[in-house]
């Protein structure tokens, strides 16, 4: 059986980026190149005796330019964040609520464990008692059973 071809993901090499500028291309649209060339392709047979040989004119596919959002900044300007950046106040009272969370989700595991183990108990206590009913069922069965006289008794041939 012919072995598959293996696709090098070393980027610096890649022939989907060797003659494009890097900067142009925004780090969500390579990830997406990365993820569709990283998955395993399909492998389908159809009996054909004629090899299948790849369209030379086809253009090798691209990923979409990202939009510069910062072109205007002059170089060597630090560009300006996507989002705000947290306070010190924000930090601490976002870990305050954290713990707040960390601490009812202890609880409640706490309590549902509590709750599982006396489910346990009354099943126990359930299945114990009606062992205990079937047992004297048994028991007043058998009972009956020995008093009862059978058909042959010499007490229904007076009858």
């Amino acid at each position: 059986m012919a072995q598959l071809p293996q696709i090098s993901l070393d980027l610096c090499l890649s022939p989907l980026l060797a003659d494009a500028d890097k900067n142009q291309y925004c780090d969500e649209a390579l990830a997406t190149l990365l993820k569709s060339i990283s998955t395993p392709l399909p492998s389908l047979s159809f009996a054909s005796s004629k090899p299948r040989t790849a369209d030379k004119n086809k253009p090798l596919p691209r990923t979409p330019p990202c939009q510069n959002q910062h072109q205007d900044l002059p170089p060597g300007s630090p560009a300006k964040p996507e989002y705000p950046l947290a306070t010190s106040k924000q930090i601490i009272s976002l870990l305050n609520l954290l713990d707040k969370l960390d601490t009812d989700m202890t609880a409640e595991v706490q309590r549902i464990k509590e709750n599982i183990k006396e489910t346990r108990d009354l099943i126990k206590e359930y299945k114990k008692e009606r062992r205990d009913r079937r047992r004297s069922m048994k028991e007043k069965m058998a009972t009956q059973v020995r008093q009862t006289l059978a058909a042959d008794s010499d007490f229904w041939a007076g009858v």
